[in-house]
């Protein structure tokens, strides 16, 4: 990775990250920094990146000054960037054991271990959601050994909406936890 000046001058707006990554990523992403000026009259700002997987990188902090001498280097322990946190939620881990209620009673994520479970998390105003209920029906059709689970954000709608729209998924009501 590579922090490239493409101006004549140095400037914030002139700084961009080039980089390259080995074959078990397919990608990353990173968030552009503010500079904030220091005391001294250096301009500090940290770039922030996530992997593919969504593992957070740790980020790359960047110091200039007026004597257009740049520094920067990773705020590890390292010279080399290292996976600071670990997206909970990938490939191979478990999601949290959540309450789900609907007006039948309560049930848990638990409940569904070893099984294949489809959740869908949407709401009633939501036009991309509608669009897609014709096409998760037919997979409710399709898949009998699969759970599907809808979790509506709108819950006082989901009556009368279901009665145009037939969405064939147990719903749950969303919750603050949730």
């Amino acid at each position: 990775m590579y922090l490239v000046n493409i101006g004549d001058s140095l400037k914030r707006e002139n700084l961009w990250i080039m980089y390259s990554f080995d074959s078990t990523l397919s990608s990353f992403s990173y968030a552009k920094t503010t500079f904030k000026k220091d005391s001294a009259n250096n301009y500090i700002g940290k770039y922030q990146f996530w992997t593919d997987k969504e593992d957070l990188i740790s980020p790359l902090k960047v110091v200039y000054n007026s004597s257009d001498i740049v520094k920067y280097k990773w705020e590890s322990d390292n010279l080399l960037p290292k996976i600071i946190q670990e997206y909970a939620y990938k490939v191979g881990k478990k999601l949290p054991d959540i309450t789900l209620e609907n007006n039948s009673g309560k049930t848990s994520l638990h409940n569904f271990l070893g099984k294949v479970v489809v959740i869908n998390w949407w709401s009633t105003t939501c036009a991309p959601c509608i669009m897609e209920i014709p096409g998760f029906n037919k997979l409710h059709n399709t898949y009998k050994d699969v759970e599907f689970i809808s979790i509506i954000y709108d819950k006082e709608n989901l009556a009368s909406f279901l009665q145009k729209h037939p969405f064939y998924y147990t719903h749950y009501y969303s919750t603050n936890e949730i």
